[in-house]
């Protein structure tokens, strides 16, 4: 919402979705437009433009969270490239 009052524009929101899937599909279907993270531009679907902002858009974190009890070897070393990687 912020971006769009950067821009002096009032988004009617008339549906919400949490899933990327989902949003985009509304996108597809015609309900809408959507903002989404750089990444989903690979979920080609008919219809479906995307296009980069001009200005630099607000950072968004992301976290990771796993079950302490259940560490596997593959948890292990997905934990360690991710550390790797935010350090």
């Amino acid at each position: 919402m912020s971006v769009c009052q950067q821009g002096n524009f009032s988004p009617k929101v008339t549906i919400e979705a949490i899933q990327m899937q989902t949003i985009i599909g509304l996108v597809s279907a015609g309900v809408g437009i959507a903002i989404v993270p750089y990444s989903l531009q690979n979920l080609q679907r008919a219809g479906v433009v995307y296009r980069a902002f001009k200005e630099k858009t607000p950072l968004v974190e992301t976290a990771v969270v796993w079950r302490q009890e259940q560490m596997t070897p593959v948890l292990r070393e997905f934990l360690r490239i991710v550390k790797s990687v935010c350090d």
